[in-house]
């Protein structure tokens, strides 16, 4: 439904309206280590919100109730009154993912709309660091002027929030951590273990927190659901229910990685300059990853790989930008979360070379009015982004470095079977692509599924 601009009422930040409203660790591995990346299809296990009470205790105590919020379905921003009595808008909308993807850009173009209001990233969910930050994250008051009935908050840098490993999982990894330092501090204030500890004590503590971390986010099966292992999409669906909407930014994870490894130094001073030292960078993590899979399988390994082992954590930077571009076993959480068309995923590919035509799609997707570009109704922010913007996406590409025949047969092996994976998800959901089974719901201008697939790569 597109969000019509009829309404004037303000709704501020924190207002003074009142009127508003175990299993084992063994079992958990056995459901993880299936070589599948298919997550589970239900969107709501009925112990999910106790759950998420425990993972953010501080958030549902300011709340005064367990989740889903009751959002006041009259505005176009979710806003709930808190147990005082105080109407708090959280945003509506976020842009997950991803690096190397020109998601800043996106999230700016995006965010030029006039019914957007964007928000910083620091409205991102569960991105804050302890039990406290969701309480602050819930009174954070609004922008000076923000309209609740037909202005969105969106928080549109939420980077982190797409691919949920543990270099950058927020609050996932609540309870690993919990378990962790304790562990770990009871060890050096012994002088003899202090001096062994990475060599002997270290990976028998992370194991106990892997385990701890297993035990919290499974949640048994039920007379109605299947067994649910619980990752943030799963928790920001225990808050929001269905009212919010996510626009995750993907883009060809060759060129994605390619990009990575010509914009961090790190990696051309280990492994050599210029395309040799991307392809030895390639085989290497290529390498690590496979090994992982062959003991743990796909989606294990990417939401904990470097937890997983000593062999994982050894990899160089444990493999996360071969992870980022690893799309299917994290959008398919996301669509496990949120059955309801509310992930829409673009590719950085369309967002360069067909702008227009995707930012209306973005906007229709959020409950905004599309613009209309071609008599000349764009925003004056709009024009002033764009002008920042590439405009070939094959030139922005090659302009990052070059890459050799050999590691881009041998990336595209690698990726195949992901991309497949979330060309085939995408097609069945219908929201985002047109698919044999998406032809239904998928908007007119959508693109064919097969753009998923990144088929051909050319250079």
């Amino acid at each position: 439904m597109v969000h019509r601009r009829a309404f004037t009422f303000p709704i501020d930040g924190a207002m003074t309206q009142r009127g508003l409203l175990a299993l084992t660790t063994a079992a958990l591995l056995a459901l993880a280590t299936v070589r599948t990346i298919t997550a589970p299809s239900v969107a709501e296990h009925p112990a999910l919100a106790q759950l998420a009470s425990r993972w953010e205790p501080e958030l549902y105590a300011e709340l005064g109730a367990v989740g889903p919020a009751k959002f006041d379905a009259q505005l176009l921003t979710p806003c709930v009154a808190d147990k005082g009595g105080l109407v708090r808008c959280v945003p509506g909308a976020f842009l997950i993912g991803n690096w190397q993807s020109n998601s800043k850009g996106l999230g700016a173009a995006i965010g030029a709309h006039p019914d957007i209001k964007a928000v910083g990233n620091d409205r991102c969910f569960q991105t804050w660091t302890d039990d406290k930050g969701g309480r602050r994250w819930l009174r954070q008051t609004a922008p000076a002027g923000f309209d609740a009935r037909r202005q969105l908050l969106a928080a549109l840098g939420c980077v982190t929030m797409l691919t949920f490993y543990p270099g950058f999982a927020g609050r996932f990894h609540k309870f690993w951590e919990k378990e962790y330092w304790p562990c770990k501090a009871k060890c050096v204030r012994e002088k003899a273990c202090e001096k062994t500890y990475y060599q002997r004590e270290m990976w028998p503590c992370k194991q106990a927190a892997l385990a701890a971390h297993d035990r919290a986010a499974l949640l048994p099966t039920t007379a109605s659901t299947p067994a649910l292992n619980v990752t943030p999409p799963y928790l920001l669906r225990a808050f929001y229910g269905a009212r919010v909407k996510l626009v995750a930014c993907v883009r060809s994870p060759i060129d994605r990685l390619r990009h990575a490894f010509y914009t961090h130094p790190h990696y051309a001073k280990k492994y050599g300059q210029g395309a040799a030292g991307l392809h030895a960078y390639a085989m290497e993590q290529r390498a690590g990853w496979q090994a992982c899979v062959q003991s743990y399988g796909a989606r294990r390994c990417a939401i904990h790989f470097e937890q997983l082992g000593a062999a994982q954590d050894g990899v160089f930077f444990h493999a996360d930008q071969l992870i980022r571009g690893m799309y299917a076993p994290f959008v398919a959480d996301f669509l496990g979360a949120f059955p309801e068309s509310q992930l829409l995923v673009v590719r950085t590919e369309d967002f360069i070379d067909k702008r227009q035509p995707l930012l209306n799609r973005i906007w229709r997707h959020l409950g905004v009015e599309p613009l209309d570009f071609e008599n000349g109704s764009v925003p004056p922010a709009l024009v002033r982004v764009q002008r920042r913007l590439p405009t070939d996406y094959w030139t922005w590409t090659k302009h990052k470095g070059p890459i050799l025949p050999e590691t881009t047969l041998v990336l595209k092996e690698l990726y195949r079977p992901f991309n497949q994976e979330l060309r085939e998800m995408l097609a069945k959901e219908g929201t985002s692509c047109r698919g044999a089974a998406g032809d239904a719901l998928a908007m007119n201008d959508a693109p064919p599924c097969d753009v998923f697939l990144w088929e051909p790569e050319v250079d």
